[in-house]
């Protein structure tokens, strides 16, 4: 399982030189190459994570995607809404 989502993490490689670009040039079309590449690069992402979790499973592509959207939510939204909650009080 750890492989296959290695692999399918792999086009991170390509946020770093993106990164240098906006880092190092610093103008309105370097910043919006990085959110336009980052736009392309977390749906690839998430459909090769979701690939690695069907073949690992051997479950359908809608478990797969329920899998994938659930540790999403679970690992960025929930706190996010703990920490909304947590300031409200």
């Amino acid at each position: 399982m750890l492989c296959g989502l290695c692999f399918a993490s792999f086009p991170l490689v390509f946020f770093a030189p993106l990164a240098l670009l906006r880092a190092l040039l610093a103008s309105p079309t370097t910043f919006l190459l990085f959110y336009a590449g980052s736009a392309i690069l977390y749906p690839w992402i998430l459909i090769l994570d979701t690939i690695a979790v069907r073949h690992n499973y051997q479950v359908s592509v809608k478990k797969a995607g329920a899998i994938c959207f659930t540790t999403i939510f679970l690992m960025f939204i929930l706190p996010m809404l703990i920490v909304a909650i947590a300031m409200a009080t």
